[in-house]
């Protein structure tokens, strides 16, 4: 078997329930649901999308340490690396001063204000944000 620590850049949320890396995963779900859903589409290195993260609370951390709610192993990702915030019906993605920096559409940005398809980088890692319309 391959170890996983050589397999390159992966994303994962700590779900147990969760063994199919092929179906959507949901992050802390709310009780009773949120209103304002939003979708984390993770892709491999050739732009093919390899898992999508339902996120339905807020804050999601994202990082490299496992107590994240998304977990992006990568070494250019800080282990508290960014936070996904929805403040006043906004979706906003923050970096919590990582090293190397979260880009949005391949600027970097300290905070930024996500609209749907915009593409977060963390590391080597990118995924595209989407927001279900109400």
């Amino acid at each position: 078997s391959a170890d996983p620590d050589v397999a390159g850049p992966s994303v994962s949320t700590h779900d147990p329930a969760t063994s199919d890396p092929s179906m959507t995963r949901a992050v802390a779900v709310a009780p009773g649901g949120a209103s304002a859903g939003a979708t984390l589409v993770a892709l491999d290195g050739d732009g093919n999308e390899t898992e999508r993260i339902s996120i339905t609370k807020a804050p999601v951390t994202i990082g490299r340490m496992s107590s994240n709610d998304v977990v992006l192993s990568d070494q250019n990702v800080s282990r508290k690396h960014a936070e996904l915030r929805h403040e006043g019906g906004r979706w906003m993605i923050v970096d919590l001063g990582s090293t190397n920096g979260t880009s949005v559409n391949g600027t970097l940005a300290r905070e930024h204000e996500l609209d749907h398809g915009d593409r977060i980088t963390f590391g080597s890692i990118e995924l595209i944000f989407e927001t279900r319309a109400d």
